[in-house]
């Protein structure tokens, strides 16, 4: 007769004794395996951010050189943030008001709107009506596309004025409200 056939409770208690031990390393050894494989799965989730973050450390002098000509072009289309406010709004008017009237316009109105805060910016505003002919207005667009710091447009409103029987109709005049805005830097 075999041993564990006689002794059957000391047969159980070293069967027990060796089954214990290979559970609880089972599961440990299954424990390790997910947890293995949650960090397997973080690590290639983070591949992709790492050789991203290589690529900018790769490109840093370049994106350096990128945003020092960003700032020079900005510089160049916007008013400094050293510069007096109300300083700059009646240069502007000065500015806008010469060139429409070097374009053969006649300015009847021009008014400095309060300035706006906008996304790092101060928005300087001005309302000018001026009246003439087409052409002088197109040439004044012009000039005005030509200044710096830029001067954005925000609306042309055109009528023609009323044509009498005894003037040329080629030489109708119109009445144009314009509305634009220069930007300065937020101090």
């Amino acid at each position: 007769m075999k041993w564990w056939q006689r002794n059957k409770r000391a047969a159980a208690v070293v069967g027990l004794t060796l089954v214990i031990p290979l559970a609880g390393l089972i599961y440990f050894l299954a424990d390790f395996w997910v947890m293995r494989a949650g960090y397997q799965d973080e690590i290639d989730r983070l591949i992709p951010r790492i050789a991203r973050l290589k690529g900018l450390a790769a490109s840093g002098a370049q994106l350096t050189d990128s945003s020092g000509n960003v700032a020079d072009k900005m510089r160049s289309l916007v008013y400094s943030k050293s510069d007096d406010q109300a300083t700059l709004a009646a240069s502007l008017q000065r500015d806008v008001r010469g060139m429409f009237s070097l374009a053969g316009l006649s300015v009847s109105d021009s008014r400095v709107l309060p300035p706006r805060a906008e996304d790092g910016f101060d928005r300087i505003g001005l309302n000018v009506t001026v009246t003439g002919g087409m052409v002088a207005i197109d040439m004044a667009l012009q000039s005005l596309s030509a200044y710096m710091p830029l001067i954005v447009i925000e609306s042309v409103d055109i009528k023609p004025d009323r044509v009498s029987s005894r003037t040329n109709a080629s030489q109708q005049t119109v009445t144009a409200s314009l509305r634009m805005f220069a930007l300065k830097e937020s101090s």
